[in-house]
C-alpha cells in the first residue's frame, strides 16, 4: 500500500455485530449522494454469509482518534465498496480506502475489482478515476407505480407462474439465473451457495418472493423479489428468462406478475436495476418504469 491514514486514524475488521454500524455507514453516504437510503440490514448480513468471506480480511473499518467510525470498505468476489462519512471526506481516507480495496483484492487472486457509484457522486467518481478506474459501464434504478402498471398479453398456452419451492428448486433457479447473468462481460461465477446466501436464505424471505416461470412444468425463468414491508416498495432484485424463450416477451410478463403480488401485499411501488451490460433497459421503458438513479460501474485490474 502507498497512501497512509491521516494522523490517529486506525483501521479494525468489523464483526458479526458490527452489522448495525455498517448500515449507519452507508445508509449516511446514500442520503448524502442520492437522497435516499437504499440499503438495509439484511443486505449487509447476507454478503457476510457468502461462503469464503472472511470479515478479518475482507472488510474494515476506518476510525477517528477518538474511535468513531469514519469509513468502511470491503471486497469481495471482485466486488467492492468504499464508504466515507460527508464529514470525513478530503482528509485522505478515500485515497486510503481505494488503496486497501486494491492491495487486499490482489490478495484474493481476483483480476480486476469493481465498484459501483453513484454518477451523481462526482467526488468518488473522480477519486477512482485518479486511483486507476475507468468507467465501464452505466446501471439505472428504475421505479414504477403499481396502481400505473399495465397489464399486458395473456401468459401463452401452458406457461404458468407459481412460488419457488424450498429444496427442490434451489439448483434449477439458480442455474437459470447464473446463465443467464454468465453473459455479462467482468462477471466472476456465482456458485449455489453463494446464491443461496444473498437470496433464498436471505433474512425474511418467503417462498413467495422467488417466482418460478415454467412452461409445460419445466422451468424457464425466474424472478427474485425483496419485499420492503416497512415501507412501500416491491423490488426484483434479479429476472432471467432462459435463452432459448427469450424474446416472447415471457420476461416483461414474469416482471409484472412479480410486481403483481406486490400490489397485491399493499406495495405501492415497484423497483430494480439494471444496467447497460444487459441490454434490458429498454424492456422495463416499455412497461411504464422509469429512471430515478443512475451509477456508474468503476473498473480496475489488480495489476494497475
Amino acid at each position: 500500500m502507498t497512501s497512509s491514514l491521516p494522523a490517529g486514524y486506525t483501521q479494525r475488521a468489523p464483526t458479526r455485530d458490527d452489522a448495525g454500524r455498517v448500515l449507519q455507514v452507508v445508509a449516511a453516504c446514500e442520503r448524502h449522494e442520492i437522497a435516499i437510503v437504499e440499503v438495509d440490514r439484511a443486505d449487509i448480513e447476507g454478503d457476510w454469509n457468502r461462503p469464503g468471506v472472511d470479515l478479518d480480511r475482507d472488510a474494515t473499518f476506518v476510525l477517528d482518534p477518538s474511535g468513531a467510525v469514519a469509513a468502511y470498505a470491503e471486497v469481495f468476489a471482485s466486488r467492492a465498496e468504499g464508504n466515507v462519512l460527508p464529514e470525513f471526506r478530503g482528509y485522505g481516507i478515500g485515497s486510503w480506502l481505494a488503496d486497501w480495496i486494491l492491495h487486499r483484492a490482489r490478495e484474493q487472486g481476483a483480476a480486476y475489482v469493481r465498484q459501483v457509484v453513484p454518477a451523481a457522486a462526482t467526488d468518488r467518481v473522480e477519486l477512482l478515476t485518479r486511483a486507476g478506474y475507468e468507467a465501464s459501464y452505466t446501471a439505472w434504478v428504475l421505479q414504477v407505480a403499481l396502481e400505473e402498471l399495465e397489464a399486458g398479453p395473456a401468459l401463452p398456452a401452458g406457461v404458468t407462474v407459481r412460488d419457488f419451492a424450498p429444496g427442490v428448486d434451489d439448483a434449477i433457479v439458480w442455474r437459470i439465473i447464473e446463465d443467464a447473468f454468465s453473459a455479462w462481460p467482468n462477471r466472476p461465477p456465482t456458485t449455489l451457495e453463494g446464491w443461496a446466501a444473498v437470496t433464498i436464505q436471505r433474512t425474511g424471505f418467503e417462498p413467495w418472493m422467488l417466482r418460478v416461470l415454467e412452461r409445460d412444468g419445466t422451468a424457464i425463468g425466474a424472478a427474485y423479489c425483496i419485499d420492503n414491508a416497512a415501507g412501500s416498495e416491491g423490488w426484483v432484485q434479479q429476472l432471467a428468462v432462459v435463452e432459448h424463450e427469450r424474446g416472447r416477451g415471457l420476461g416483461g410478463s414474469l416482471l409484472r406478475e412479480a410486481f403483481g403480488q406486490f400490489a397485491r401485499r399493499g406495495r405501492a411501488t415497484g423497483g430494480l436495476s439494471t444496467d447497460s451490460r444487459t441490454g434490458a433497459l429498454g424492456l422495463y421503458e416499455r412497461i411504464g418504469m422509469h429512471v430515478t438513479q443512475e451509477y456508474t460501474g468503476m473498473l480496475i485490474a489488480t495489476d494497475a
